[in-house]
């Protein structure tokens, strides 16, 4: 091999190591990034779920029935059930 040749295979390998180092760093911000997301939208959703289950106890301990309860939040009929044998 030339020494030209060696010259060019390195430079070549140096482009291809430094094109794969900012491949990454750009996949771990873009994995950062999705992470954040997905973790505000758990938070929210959890958050969500929270007072339902709040407003659906305080439903029932006014008398409210499981049915309208679940109507009322949005809860299945199950859960209020599972609320209401929890509260007893």
């Amino acid at each position: 091999m030339t020494p030209d040749m060696e010259k060019e295979m390195t430079t070549m390998c140096n482009l291809s190591l430094n094109i794969s180092e900012e491949a990454m760093n750009e996949g771990r911000v873009l994995g950062r990034e999705e992470g954040r997301v997905l973790g505000r939208e758990e938070g929210l959703k959890e958050g969500e779920n929270r007072a339902l289950s709040r407003t659906a106890i305080r439903l029932l301990t006014m008398g409210l029935s499981v049915d309208d309860v679940a109507k009322g939040t949005g809860l299945s009929v199950e859960a209020v059930e599972k609320m209401k044998e929890n509260m007893e």
